[in-house]
């Protein structure tokens, strides 16, 4: 069967997405690190039970590559096990702080991936290492009687706020459940190795794809200081509850897209995006209506540009205009060299085919191999 232009947008849009991936080596380190800092935290403190927990994208799957030059900016979660009403939250800040002060004094003639630095923000702490990677700490305590519910310090060190980013990642692969599944096995098969060897982050979905082609078009959509930027954790949530487990690429970004806005409650003059797994906790709790017009005009943007590259009838060249500068020239670039390549082989191996409209793919009539080269 010949490639719809959906489909051919499929590939292109797989290609932009592949290319921003973290690359193996520091999307290793990210993890290493994370694991370095969890390990010293639960072992070497006896004053409490802690326990660390990566969130956002490095533990979602849905990083994308830096092409200006900043470090990789990851979020994490330390949690001490004790009731919040014995504990105040500029005292909790502070213990965290001295620990991870420990940490980095502790660690500092270790081999391997490590944090060196510790630098204090308004309720975080920011761990930055000799890689181009830095981690944001945020201390928290436990929601009594729940695995996973969190008390967060509000930003003015005064009040709790709900947080479950560990509840938010296991209802983020729940959507996705049957895909990552199928995506370990196949990695499986591929290294040779067990499934149960296979890490969640060794492996992209349809969904995890769909909120990296969304990332990609929002860093170049917004100046990088847009206050009206629009976060991943919104774009994250609102993907995973329009998500209906397209297998397509381009079906998925224009059917989750079209779907994204449903999600976004307003109530009184504000805007909510509850977390799924804790509806207490607002995603959007710091949205204006000004704000809240530029995702939705952003989301529109996203599904305008392509909806123009599947109507086009010039060539996959004219297709490639339209996406570089939405999408990124140089990973869009990439994409089309890519696929002309696959359609090259598949061409020399007498696979490739032309219908009577004149559309490339598998059925259809014989295309010839060719010797000419024209100008």
């Amino acid at each position: 069967m010949y490639e719809e232009p959906e489909e051919i947008l499929s590939n292109l849009l797989t290609g932009v997405a592949q290319d921003l991936d973290v690359p193996e080596a520091v999307e290793a380190t990210i993890h290493g690190l994370y694991d370095d800092v969890g390990a010293w935290m639960c072992d070497a403190l006896d004053d409490g039970d802690w326990s660390i927990h990566p969130q956002g994208s490095a533990r979602l799957g849905t990083m994308v590559r830096r092409n200006d030059g900043a470090d990789y900016d990851i979020d994490s979660v330390v949690v001490k096990a004790i009731a919040k009403e014995t504990i105040t939250q500029n005292d909790l800040k502070t213990e965290v702080g001295d620990a991870l002060d420990d940490y980095v004094k502790a660690r500092a003639a270790a081999p391997g991936p490590k944090f060196t630095a510790v630098t204090p923000d308004r309720r975080c702490f920011t761990l930055d290492s000799p890689d181009p990677i830095h981690m944001d700490v945020l201390p928290a305590v436990p929601v009594a009687g729940s695995k996973t519910k969190l008390w967060i310090p509000d930003r003015e060190l005064r009040f709790w706020q709900p947080s479950d980013p560990v509840g938010f990642a296991n209802w983020f692969y729940g959507q996705m459940a049957q895909q990552v599944v199928e995506a370990k096995e196949a990695f499986a098969k591929r290294a040779q190795v067990d499934v149960e060897d296979v890490p969640d982050w060794r492996v992209r979905t349809v969904l995890q794809r769909t909120i990296q082609v969304f990332k990609a078009h929002r860093n170049l959509y917004f100046d990088a200081d847009d206050p009206n930027h629009a976060s991943s954790i919104v774009i994250t949530a609102t993907a995973g509850l329009a998500y209906r487990g397209e297998r397509s690429l381009f079906d998925a970004v224009m059917s989750v897209g079209a779907r994204m806005a449903s999600f976004i409650e307003k109530d009184g003059a504000g805007y909510v995006v509850a977390n799924p797994a804790h509806p207490d906790e607002n995603f959007a709790d710091l949205w204006t209506a000004t704000r809240a017009a530029a995702f939705f005009a952003w989301i529109d943007d996203v599904q305008r540009t392509l909806e123009a590259a599947m109507n086009t009838r010039t060539g996959l060249h004219e297709t490639a205009n339209l996406l570089g500068p939405k999408f990124g020239a140089a990973s869009v670039t990439k994409a089309m060299d890519q696929y002309a390549l696959e359609h090259t082989a598949a061409r020399d191996a007498g696979r490739l085919k032309v219908t009577t409209a004149g559309v490339l793919g598998t059925a259809g009539i014989a295309v010839k191999q060719h010797t000419f080269h024209g100008a």
